[in-house]
């Protein structure tokens, strides 16, 4: 039980970081640059196609 709370402590504290840092950084683009930073390049996001179908198929809504 104890590496089970580790781990989610561990995930939770991790995202809370990253989001921390993404914002961070994208106000310190903006301050040096004076615009938007560049968007996500599309075969980032066609990276993670696969396991959005993958996760899509795989959770079906419950049936009534």
């Amino acid at each position: 039980m104890k590496k089970l709370i580790w781990a989610g402590a561990v995930t939770v504290v991790s995202a809370l970081g990253a989001a921390l840092a993404v914002r961070a950084l994208d106000a310190v683009w903006r301050r040096l640059t004076h615009e938007p930073p560049p968007g996500t390049p599309r075969w980032a996001r066609l990276a993670g196609l696969p396991v959005r179908r993958k996760v899509m198929h795989s959770v079906q809504p419950p049936s009534m």
